[in-house]
């Protein structure tokens, strides 16, 4: 229980933790404790009792929860942005996806959102439609990528991106980071969705070495609960197989049937019609939730 002189808006961290009730309403948590949730909520005056219920415990029972003051009426989440990978070679426009959040308890219009530095990606804007109260969306955008990447960040493995989100006389700065690869690394790819115009993204291995006139299998593997795209860099690299590792719009997000099956199914079509890929050669697999998954998507 926490008990205050007057009410305040606040950020709630909620890791390791299914979800949270403040004085009986529920809120959503951050179970596998990845760090990209800030949950906006109003605290009232006088006293505000939470309930925590607690999803996951391993070797250590370990979770955080955290309050943080929400200064800024819009705020930007900038570890749950989805921005492909860069590296030698990949100029043009990309689809990428920042979530913006609303920390006040009413609409708010004529938000504004900007990104870029015009030195690695093109400065650009949106002007948001109205966020809801208390709420967090993510909005897709559209990114210009401008050059190489440089030896210190290919060294590094990342370079960063200025983002700012603003509302009146309001700003939110803050800087997303987005990987570095060499060519012959897994990338993260992103894609729309022809369900909801969400920003999608998998991962891809090309076979090395790699002949665009060639044939290729794909080995398609679905990702557990708690992890990501990033699965296909478990695969040490084919000659004969391409491996793409679908994102089941979250980490954990629906056990690879409804919309994550979808995700799956629309990432499988992006692939074919993009790569030299061998329809009678394409593997399905998958670990965990995904090894659920490849006897679901497999039916």
């Amino acid at each position: 229980e926490i008990t205050l002189p007057e009410e305040r808006r606040a950020l709630a961290v909620a890791e390791g933790i299914a979800g949270f009730y403040l004085n009986g309403k529920p809120y959503i948590g951050d179970v596998y404790s990845h760090g990209y949730l800030k949950v906006p909520l109003v605290l009232q005056k006088g006293k505000n009792r939470f309930l925590l219920r607690i999803g996951r415990a391993y070797e250590e029972f370990r979770f955080v929860f955290r309050l943080l003051p929400a200064e800024a009426p819009v705020v930007i989440l900038e570890k749950d942005a989805f921005f492909p990978s860069l590296y030698e070679g990949k100029r043009g426009e990309f689809p990428a996806a920042v979530p913006v959040g609303n920390t006040y308890p009413e609409w708010l219009e004529n938000a504004r959102l900007s990104w870029g530095d015009n030195d690695l990606i093109q400065k650009s804007f949106l002007v948001l439609p109205s966020l809801p109260p208390l709420s967090i969306t993510k909005f897709p955008i559209s990114i210009k990528v401008l050059r190489n990447p440089k030896p210190e960040e290919l060294q590094q493995k990342k370079a960063v991106i200025p983002v700012e989100v603003s509302v009146g006389q309001y700003r939110y700065s803050a800087v997303i980071t987005v990987p570095v690869e060499e060519p012959s690394a897994m990338h993260r790819e992103t894609f729309i969705s022809r369900m909801d115009g969400a920003v999608g993204k998998y991962g891809i291995l090309f076979p090395q070495p790699y002949d665009p006139k060639k044939r290729y299998s794909l080995i398609f593997a679905l990702h557990g609960a708690g992890v990501d795209e990033s699965l296909a860099s478990s695969y040490i690299p084919k000659d004969w197989a391409f491996v793409v590792s679908p994102l089941n719009r979250r980490p954990f997000g629906f056990d690879w049937q409804d919309w994550g099956r979808l995700d799956a199914l629309e990432v499988l079509d992006v692939i074919l019609k993009t790569y030299p890929i061998d329809e009678d050669r394409v593997y399905l697999t998958g670990h965990s939730m995904g090894g659920q998954g490849t006897w679901h998507i497999g039916i």
